[in-house]
């Protein structure tokens, strides 16, 4: 019998990729993502692939959107899981195995040459996709805070993260909860401050045609590593 990573794997490979219309490497991301039609799957278009899926929680999530994208999670070339992210309400369902609650962006991905790289760390998986443009190795926690599971796994790749959380309350407790996570397995935290509501919004004004936040974004992100 396939594990549930074999049968989201298979289920993902039925969908073309997202094409960017602006192409290069840093766009390559895109292409690892695919659209779903949650419509098609309440049609039984994919139950032969979908009736051994254990994890109740994906098809719930199926049958509650219309649209989602599906993205892999990508550790070194080996697949771990899968995010569902819904495109007409802010929600996203998150599997992986083992339970490592992280979205490490495919320029993250590589960039892992070796022990002791510093990684910066953001909330959602768009915020961590713009960061990436500006340093690689940038992954999300997803959510307002990482657990202690996900700061010793990061313990296992660096000793130094720097952390951007949204600036909002929630974001706020959990910067503190992150860092204290990530302390107790001897990572040293920091902060990077900066003017947004988030770091994805630079990039949704970079789209409309305003480069200044992600300019001033870039240069904030540049100069606090660069002085630490």
């Amino acid at each position: 019998m396939s594990s549930d990573i074999e049968i989201l794997e298979k289920f993902y490979q039925q969908f073309s990729p997202i094409t960017s219309t602006e192409g290069g490497e840093d766009n390559s991301w895109v292409y690892t993502m695919r659209l779903l039609k949650c419509h098609d799957v309440r049609l039984g278009t994919y139950t032969p692939i979908l009736d051994e899926l254990k994890a109740v929680s994906i098809k719930f999530f199926m049958k509650e959107h219309r649209v989602a994208l599906i993205i892999p999670l990508k550790l070194q070339g080996i697949l771990y899981g899968f995010i569902f992210k819904a495109l007409l309400v802010k929600e996203f369902n998150i599997f992986v195995d083992p339970f490592i609650k992280l979205y490490i962006t495919p320029r993250a991905d590589k960039a892992l040459k070796s022990f002791g790289q510093p990684w910066i760390l953001t909330e959602g998986v768009k915020d961590a996709l713009t960061v990436s443009l500006i340093y690689p190795l940038t992954c999300a926690y997803l959510g307002s805070a990482c657990s202690s599971k996900v700061a010793e796994f990061i313990s296992c790749f660096t000793n130094r993260v720097f952390i951007m959380p949204d600036n909002d309350k929630a974001g706020e407790e959990g910067y503190k909860s992150t860092a204290k996570s990530l302390s107790r397995h001897g990572v040293t935290v920091r902060r990077i401050d900066y003017a947004l509501k988030d770091p994805a919004v630079a990039i949704e004004d970079f789209m409309s045609g305003d480069k200044s936040s992600l300019a001033e974004l870039k240069k904030r992100v540049e100069f606090i590593l660069k002085i630490f």
